[in-house]
């Protein structure tokens, strides 16, 4: 069994936002299952409003980097 403990609260209010918990676990998630993380990022464009884009792309990083 392979496991990872993650602060995920205290990535996310590094990026700026509590509210990113979601998308640095999204990292660590497509990390874990080999997805490409540009995907992802283009991902984020299409669905996260412009002013939180950059945000959001810092929180996904962190947690793709672990």
């Amino acid at each position: 069994c392979n496991v990872l403990s993650v602060d995920a609260l205290k990535l996310a209010e590094q990026v700026g936002s509590s509210k990113a918990v979601n998308i640095v676990l999204m990292g660590v998630l497509a990390k874990r299952f080999d997805i490409d993380a540009d995907k992802w990022i283009e991902a984020l464009k299409g669905t996260v409003a412009q002013k939180f884009f950059d945000m959001n792309k810092k929180a996904f990083e962190l947690g793709y980097n672990l």
